[in-house]
């Protein structure tokens, strides 16, 4: 899922090294660590996905935290993984965009029809 248009970020290595960095913060076992990268890039396959040099961090941290809710039994555990998560983003996607994107994700008929189980 590389950004064709990546003068803005999102070559291999951008969505790499973010998506590391994400993974790291969530603080939840390897685990859960392994299936949360697997669920994130699984849904982030989908065509109707607009990724440009624009999107794809977004695009990344709602797939993140989407991810975490799918993997992570715990609802309290789940929360905490994603303050962390919100917190390491604070500065460029407020509580209030995840909010919105993250119901838009899962929203979309194409996140429905979705199999990730495990």
């Amino acid at each position: 899922f590389t950004c064709a248009d990546a003068v803005g970020g999102g070559s291999k290595d951008d969505i790499g090294q973010l998506l590391t960095k994400f993974l790291d913060v969530l603080g939840v076992s390897d685990q859960e660590i392994g299936f949360v990268l697997l669920c994130t890039y699984q849904s982030l396959l989908s065509p109707d996905l607009p990724f440009s040099s624009a999107t794809w961090r977004p695009l990344l941290v709602t797939a993140v935290a989407v991810a975490v809710d799918k993997v992570v039994e715990s609802a309290e555990r789940q929360s905490q993984a994603k303050q962390r998560l919100q917190k390491e983003v604070a500065h460029w996607w407020t509580p209030q965009r995840t909010a919105s994107a993250y119901q838009v994700f899962i929203g979309r008929d194409a996140y429905k029809n979705l199999d990730t189980s495990r």
